[in-house]
């Protein structure tokens, strides 16, 4: 049977990045199929059900990335032969494209499903039904400041009254260990705490906040669209946040530590980033896309034994989506490792010059040449 195989030269991308990869093409029975064709797409979508029928409102956007919607890689006037085939590509991702994205949630009067995917798919020119698709995973990229610094600490000061006329000051500092977070995996935050008072604190208790917003084309009518606070209208936009606001992911409790350390802070505090609910679901990652949008902060409470107590709150600059598991865990065949190579004048084709560089060297075929 005759096969076609898809592969990049990895699984996560940021926007703007080139997707290297090669369509393998093994022909064993005669076929009509004459050259190769690439697209390349992302689909941003929600859908927001709110009451139950037949009263139920029902909100949804969507819009469509088509960065290369058919892209011709190879074209030949001859049929392919009998034989195994290797066409390497090039594919430049734009810059303006929000990262992936899953979540779906149910609550006692509303449910919802957004996601953002996007996806290469492959197939044989005048032979459409020998095709074949990856899932490609694009991450959120760090903002400017983020890509040229270390993360900053935030601190906060209260003062507490001491004897008639004085204050003494209490200081909170915190920090992330580092700006990209993995989904399913631990953040570290490192949590200073200076503290001049003659009030010992009684416990620290941490936070993960998770905000989601989904935004679609809309206005303010005549009549009111729905009574539900989680749904907010200016002249052109509809604002709903599916989680009714700020929505508290993790909330873990210090207490149970010594005066000490309770008085100087938490070192490399850890905060597993998984859905409290399902503990193997990681959580959904950080998006700002035209119609969905989910950012991240850690709040800190530091309480003191006369209850006074500060809020110190570190921004999450991003949170990446899950590791691309199809493409982890595709198999390879053998005829691929010993495949003619085609290449062509098409834009999106490879000079034969970089397939013996890095970026080819984790696709198969390829390797052999940078040995």
């Amino acid at each position: 049977m005759n096969q076609i195989v898809l592969r990049s030269h990895k699984g996560e991308y940021l926007p703007g990045e080139d997707i290297y990869g090669a369509v393998y093409l093994n022909i064993v029975s005669t076929t009509t199929g004459c050259g190769i064709r690439l697209k390349f797409q992302g689909c941003e979508h929600f859908l927001y059900r709110l009451g139950n029928p037949p009263a139920e409102e029902k909100f949804e956007a969507k819009k469509h990335y088509l960065d290369y919607p058919d892209i011709d890689l190879y074209k030949s006037q001859d049929l392919f032969m009998l034989g195994s085939y290797i066409f390497p590509f090039r594919i430049r991702l734009l810059t303006e494209i929000p990262a992936s994205f899953e979540a779906s949630g149910v609550g006692s009067d509303c449910s919802w499903t957004a996601q953002v995917t996007y996806s290469l798919s492959a197939e044989v020119i005048e032979a459409s039904n020998l095709n074949t698709t990856q899932t490609v995973v694009v991450n959120h990229p760090l903002g400017r400041t983020e890509r040229s610094s270390t993360p900053q600490a935030v601190t906060n000061r209260l003062d507490i009254p001491y004897l008639l006329f004085f204050k003494k000051s209490f200081f909170v500092t915190a920090k992330l260990q580092k700006h990209v977070q993995q989904t399913g995996e631990g953040m570290k935050v490192r949590i200073i705490i200076t503290n001049q008072t003659n009030k010992n604190v009684s416990n620290i208790t941490v936070r993960l906040v998770r905000e989601i917003t989904f935004v679609a084309k809309g206005g303010l009518s005549g009549t009111k669209m729905c009574k539900d606070n989680s749904i907010q209208e200016t002249q052109d936009r509809i604002f709903i946040c599916p989680e009714k606001g700020p929505f508290t992911v993790q909330e873990i409790p210090v207490d149970s530590c010594a005066a000490d350390i309770l008085n100087s802070g938490l070192d490399n505090f850890i905060i597993q980033l998984q859905e409290p609910d399902h503990p193997h679901a990681p959580l959904p990652s950080s998006v700002s896309g035209n119609h969905i949008q989910c950012r991240y902060v850690v709040e800190i409470l530091v309480k003191l034994e006369n209850n006074s107590s500060l809020v110190t709150t570190v921004p999450v600059p991003c949170i990446w989506h899950q590791k691309n598991k199809q493409w982890a865990d595709q198999p390879i065949p053998g005829w691929a490792y010993n495949t003619e190579v085609k290449l062509s004048e098409s834009p999106f084709s490879v000079p034969e010059n970089v397939l013996s560089g890095e970026v080819f060297a984790g696709i198969p075929r390829f390797q052999a040449l940078t040995s």
